[in-house]
């Protein structure tokens, strides 16, 4: 998040104003619940911490090739 604002409440935001924006979540605190919700609010990537940037770097490419 930012500014005391969770990631979850950026993508719902985000989605609700363009949803041809490509959203990756990232973060360090990654469960199947987390990663659940990410998905049901509409986020095109979940990404867990520590990745290797080369890693995000494939990923935010691949959305970016869509």
């Amino acid at each position: 998040g930012t500014d005391g604002v969770e990631g979850f409440e950026i993508v719902t935001h985000l989605r609700t104003k363009n949803s041809y924006t490509k959203a990756v979540l990232m973060t360090a605190h990654g469960t199947d619940d987390v990663r659940d919700e990410a998905f049901r609010r509409g986020v095109d990537a979940f990404l867990e911490k520590p990745l290797p940037l080369g890693e995000v770097v494939r990923v935010v490419a691949s959305l970016l090739a869509v």
